[in-house]
This record gives structure tokens, C-alpha cells and sequence, in this order.
């Protein structure tokens, strides 16, 4: 996304897309739907979601009146996305929880409003609600879709150990980042364990799969998650 306010494919060889108008873009996600090679970009834009033509170059408005700023009124909502049986779900935390099939638009209004998403072995797991900020929500596995996010609930440990801050899957381990500590689910037991780090993860945007490990963003600097072996 560059100072012209448009989504280049490369630093200085090409645009792609007309400009969104108003102002910078605080989301963007992009999926490639395996089965049938078709594609799909989203933007939030201020207080719009918008859906990119490829056919036309244009980003058409999905969805209207978005929530743009955080209570603070100056730091800009963020959106999480994941992707289940080819439907788009997202939330930000304030608005609500809602999915996209690439038509429509369809909000889930009874559902926790999350912050954090992420598909991991047939279910989309979802965190960082605000009313309850240490409670990790999941569908129900292989489900029809991915409608009621709160068909099970976990509490990872408890607030004062601070809020989740996201959620990260490595191999078939569901990791969850608070401030201080790094915790492993075992749903079928719900129940979490904290792994041997010493910091938990800072910004949701700095944490990435690298290889077979997890590097993040702590308050001492770069630090690491790899997968041990256990002999017994």
C-alpha cells in the first residue's frame, strides 16, 4: 500500500486497483480458494470493507458503517480473518463477528466479539474479546460452518497474567501469546500449559511462522518457539 494510496504488486513496476478515497487502509487479507483457483481481496478502509474487481481494477464496498477507531478515538480498528469451508469470517473486537461467501455480507450478532482468529484443524478458534480477555473460543470440529464461534470455551489461565494477545498454530498446536507468557492448548483437555519462554508476545504483527519455528515480538526484543522432541 503506497503513499498514493493504492496496492502495488511490486516497489516501482506496477499498481493494481483505483484508489481508495478516504482514508489509509488499516486491514487488508487476501485468499486463494484451492479447489477452483479463484481469488479474493479485502481492504477496510475508515468506516468501509471493500471487495477488489479484479475484472474492472476497482474496489467495491462490501460493507458500510465499520467501526473506524478503538475507544481512544485515535488508534484504528484492526481485522482478523480465517477461512472455512470458502467463507471468509472476520472481526475487529468491536464490530460484529461476521462472515463474507464472496455475495454477501452476514453479521452474527450473538457471537463474542473477538479480536483474534485462527483455522486450525477443522474448527476457527477466536480470542481476545474484551469482556473476557483470557477465554479462547472455538467452533464445533467439522462443523457446517463457522457461525457460532462460542460452541466451546476455554479460560487460559487467568487476566492477571494480561490479555491474549493472539493465536498461532504450529504443527497441530494451538499457541496462544499473552504479555508474559506463552501457552499450549490441549483442547480435548481444556486445558493450557505454559511452555518454557520467558516473555510472551508483544504486537500480533510481528509474530510469523519461520520455517519450523515461531519468532515474535517481546519486550526484551526478537525472541523464538521451536518444537522440541520428547523420547520416552
Amino acid at each position: 500500500y503506497n503513499k498514493d494510496k493504492r496496492i502495488q504488486s511490486r516497489r516501482g513496476i506496477a499498481n493494481y486497483g483505483d484508489a481508495i478515497w478516504a482514508t489509509p487502509i488499516s486491514s487488508y487479507f487476501f485468499w486463494k480458494n484451492d479447489t477452483d483457483g479463484t481469488t479474493m481481496a479485502l481492504c477496510t478502509s475508515g468506516t468501509i470493507m471493500y471487495k477488489y474487481d479484479e475484472g474492472t481494477t476497482t474496489w467495491n464496498s462490501i460493507k458500510t458503517w465499520l467501526t473506524e477507531f478503538e475507544t481512544d478515538g485515535t488508534t484504528r480498528t484492526r481485522w482478523s480473518f480465517a477461512v472455512y469451508l470458502n467463507v471468509v469470517y472476520m472481526c475487529n473486537g468491536i464490530d460484529a463477528y461476521a462472515d463474507y461467501d464472496g455475495t454477501t455480507y452476514t453479521t452474527h450478532a450473538a457471537q463474542p466479539k473477538c479480536r483474534y482468529l485462527r483455522y486450525m484443524a477443522d474448527s476457527i478458534y477466536g480470542a481476545g474479546q474484551d469482556t473476557n480477555p483470557s477465554t479462547i473460543y472455538a467452533t464445533t470440529a467439522g462443523a457446517a460452518n463457522a457461525d457460532t464461534l462460542n460452541a466451546n470455551s476455554i479460560k487460559v489461565w487467568w487476566d492477571e497474567l494480561g490479555r491474549i494477545n493472539w493465536l498461532l498454530d504450529l504443527g497441530n498446536i494451538l499457541l496462544v501469546f499473552k504479555n508474559k507468557k506463552i501457552y499450549s492448548v490441549a483442547w480435548d483437555l481444556a486445558t493450557s500449559e505454559a511452555i518454557d519462554s520467558q516473555n510472551g508476545g508483544y504486537c500480533n504483527r510481528s509474530i510469523k511462522n519461520v520455517e519450523n519455528a515461531i519468532m515474535y515480538y517481546n519486550d526484551a526484543g526478537v525472541d523464538r518457539v521451536k518444537p522440541r522432541s520428547w523420547v520416552v
